[in-house]
C-alpha cells in the first residue's frame, strides 16, 4: 500500500511539474508564438462561414481544400470565431498545455502497460522535461494534439480488455489519422502486432470493432472529399506536393532552396523555383490537377534520376535522425535552439535505439509494435518528403519509451553494484 501511495505522489509530482514547467513557458514566450500557419487560414475561413477552404498557392483563388487534415482547424475555428487576438491565441495555448498534461499521464500508464510502474515514472519523467515537447505545446500547431491522440491509442489497443476500450480505440485512432495522415502508419504495425500475437484466422470482435468505428470515424471526411474533388482523397491532397519536394531536379532534402549567398541567409519554398510559365499554369488548375502534376512530376525524376534520388535518400535519412545544415534551413526556431535541441534529443537518440535493441532481442512483441511505428513514420517522411526535425516529435516521444526501459535497467545495475560494494565492505 505504501509503496502504491509512493507511486501516485511521484505521479502527482510529476505532473505538477509538468503544468508548472508549461505555464512558465506560456508566460517567456506570450506575444511571441502565435504562427498558425496554412490551418490558421483554414480554421478562420470557417469560423467565417467560407467552409474548410484557402488562397491557392499559386493562383490567389479561394477554393475549397484538402490540403490539409480537417481536425486541428476545426478545433482552431471555434477559437477564431471569437477573433484572433492574445486572448484566443493564450487560450488555445492553455488547452494544449493540458492536452500535454493528459499525454504525460497516459504515457506513464502505456509504458507501465509494455514494463513496470518505475519504468512508466520515468518515461513520463522524461517527457515532462523534453525541451521540444515543451515548445511544440506553446505553438499554435497540430503536433501537440495528435501526440495526445497517438499514446492514447496505442495505450487503449494495449488496454483492450472490453468491446468499449476497443471502439474507444477506433474513435480515438480516427481522430489521430484526421489530425495528421502519417498516423495512418500505424495499422501495419498493429496488423503485424495481431499475426504476431497468432490471433485465429478469423478476427476477433474486438478487431472487428476497432476497425469498424475507424472507419465510421474517416468515412465523412472522405465523402466530402470525393464530392469536392470528385476522386477518392482518403485525408489530404498536400502528399503530392510533399512528394515533389522532396523528390525533384531543385530538391535539397528540406523544403526550402536557398536563393542567396551565405551572408544573407535568404529561402525561397520549393515550388517557387518553378518556372513562371509552370506557376501560371497550376494557378488555373484544380487542387486535384495540381496533385497529379506533382505526382507524376516526381515519379517521373525518380524514373529518371535513380542515382539522385538514392543520393537524396541518404541526405534525408541524416537530416532526419540529426538536423539539416543550417544553409538549407528557413526554420529560425531550428536555427537558434538547435545546440540545446540536441542536448535534449541526443541521449534519447541513444538510449532509445539500445532500447529497442535490447528488448527486440528479448523477444519483446509489444516493442516489436512500437518499433515498426517509428520505422514506418520515418521512413514515409524520409522517401516522399523531407528529413526536418519538426517532422520527428512523435518519433521522438516514441523512442522515449525504450529510452525509461534503459534508464530503469542502468537505475536497478547501480543500485544493485552499490549495494553489492556495500555488503563486501561490512563482510571484510
Amino acid at each position: 500500500m505504501l509503496q502504491r501511495l509512493s507511486v501516485k505522489k511521484c505521479l502527482f509530482i510529476i505532473l505538477a511539474c509538468a503544468v508548472l514547467i508549461r505555464v512558465v513557458a506560456i508566460i517567456v514566450t506570450y506575444q511571441q508564438v502565435n504562427d498558425d500557419w496554412e490551418y490558421g487560414e483554414i480554421a478562420y475561413n470557417l469560423a467565417e462561414g467560407r467552409g474548410f477552404s484557402r488562397i491557392n498557392d499559386p493562383g490567389g483563388k479561394l477554393e475549397s481544400t484538402s490540403s490539409q487534415a480537417p481536425l486541428y482547424p476545426i478545433f482552431l475555428s471555434i477559437f477564431y470565431s471569437f477573433g484572433q487576438t492574445s486572448i484566443v491565441f493564450l487560450t488555445i495555448k492553455l488547452i494544449q498545455l493540458i492536452l500535454s498534461i493528459i499525454t504525460i499521464f497516459f504515457f506513464y500508464k502505456l509504458v507501465k502497460i509494455l514494463f513496470d510502474e518505475k519504468t512508466g515514472l520515468i518515461g513520463a519523467l522524461i517527457l515532462t522535461v523534453y525541451p521540444p515537447y515543451i515548445y511544440n505545446t506553446i505553438k499554435i500547431t497540430p503536433i501537440v494534439l495528435f501526440i495526445t491522440l497517438l499514446i492514447i491509442s496505442v495505450y487503449m489497443l494495449f488496454k483492450k480488455e472490453k468491446l468499449l476500450t476497443n471502439a474507444l480505440a477506433g474513435i480515438l485512432f480516427g481522430g489521430m489519422i484526421l489530425c495528421d495522415p502519417i498516423g495512418l502508419l500505424i495499422i501495419p504495425a498493429y496488423v503485424l502486432l495481431i499475426l504476431i500475437n497468432k490471433y485465429k484466422r478469423e478476427p476477433s470482435l474486438n478487431h472487428v470493432i476497432f476497425f469498424a468505428t475507424l472507419v465510421l470515424i474517416l468515412a465523412p471526411w472522405t465523402i466530402r472529399n470525393y464530392i469536392v474533388h470528385e476522386r477518392i482523397v482518403p485525408i489530404t491532397t498536400q502528399f503530392s506536393i510533399n512528394f515533389w519536394i522532396g523528390n525533384n531536379p531543385m530538391a535539397t532534402g528540406t523544403d526550402y532552396y536557398r536563393i542567396d549567398d551565405r551572408e544573407s541567409r535568404e529561402y525561397i519554398f520549393l515550388p517557387q523555383t518553378l518556372p513562371r510559365h509552370t506557376r501560371i499554369e497550376l494557378s488555373e488548375m484544380t487542387e486535384r490537377e495540381r496533385a497529379d502534376f506533382f505526382f507524376s512530376n516526381a515519379i517521373g525524376y525518380i524514373y529518371s534520376n535513380p542515382t539522385n534520388f538514392m543520393a537524396l535518400l541518404v541526405r534525408k535519412t541524416f537530416y532526419y535522425w540529426w538536423f539539416a545544415p543550417v544553409e538549407y534551413s528557413g526554420s529560425t526556431d531550428s536555427i537558434s535552439y538547435r545546440a540545446f535541441y540536441a542536448l535534449g534529443y541526443l541521449p534519447i537518440l541513444i538510449l532509445g535505439l539500445i532500447g529497442i535493441i535490447h528488448t527486440i532481442i528479448k523477444g519483446h512483441r509489444r516493442m516489436l509494435f512500437i518499433s515498426l511505428s517509428i520505422i514506418l513514420i520515418a521512413s514515409v517522411y524520409i522517401i516522399t518528403h523531407v528529413g526536418l526535425a519538426r517532422y520527428r516529435l512523435p518519433v521522438e516521444v516514441l523512442l522515449i519509451i525504450p529510452t525509461g526501459y534503459v534508464v530503469r535497467r542502468l537505475v536497478n545495475r547501480t543500485i544493485l553494484s552499490s549495494s553489492n560494494n556495500n555488503r563486501l565492505t561490512l563482510d571484510s
